[in-house]
């Protein structure tokens, strides 16, 4: 069900698709997607979910396949960049939903948060036990790294040529300079 949902809600949006055409492509009654999702929001809503889900797997996968220390947030944004280009129709719902159905705002919302505490997981584990830095700095480049993570992503949705990896490689190029500097002890003053 989930899967015709996505694909639904990914090729025409919230608001066009029906619930009516999406119990037809299941090959079920409607009442028996109210009955497992109460509601086309509740459908829609677990689609996010399940997004959710399979995006974080994706980074902590990505995250926990390289053993150097300054690996990690590479690996994690390549498996990133690979989610979303193997899940378009996921990743429509994520970029669309909040125009478009205003109940998954908190989700989508939620996603990003969740995205940023991961990153931030991955920033402080990569700083050196002799400079640690302050955890609202870490907050503030994890919530940046998230945000331009997120535009990247949709940037590459109309530049198709670019790899995972070398999309990573170059968003690594002015992440990984300012986070070897700020290892170093390096502080920025106005």
């Amino acid at each position: 069900m989930l899967d015709v949902a996505e694909e639904m809600f990914g090729e025409r949006g919230y608001q066009a698709a029906s619930m009516d055409e999406i119990a037809a492509r299941v090959g079920v009654s409607k009442p028996m997607l109210y009955h497992y999702y109460g509601s086309k929001e509740g459908l829609f809503l677990a689609c996010l979910g399940r997004a959710r889900a399979g995006m974080r797997e994706a980074i902590l996968t990505g995250a926990m396949s390289a053993q150097a220390r300054g690996d990690r947030l590479y690996t994690a944004l390549v498996a990133w960049f690979r989610f979303v280009d193997e899940h378009r129709t996921l990743w429509n719902i994520i970029d669309e939903s909040v125009r478009e159905f205003s109940g998954a705002a908190e989700e989508v919302e939620s996603i990003r948060d969740e995205h940023t505490v991961l990153i931030a997981g991955l920033i402080a584990a990569h700083t050196s036990t002799d400079h640690r830095a302050d955890p609202a700095e870490i907050a503030v480049i994890a919530a940046a790294i998230s945000g331009v993570g997120e535009r990247v992503a949709r940037w590459r949705t109309g530049n198709p040529g670019l790899t995972p990896e070398r999309t990573a490689r170059h968003l690594m190029q002015l992440l990984w300079l300012g986070l070897e500097r700020m290892d170093n002890g390096e502080v920025w003053t106005p």
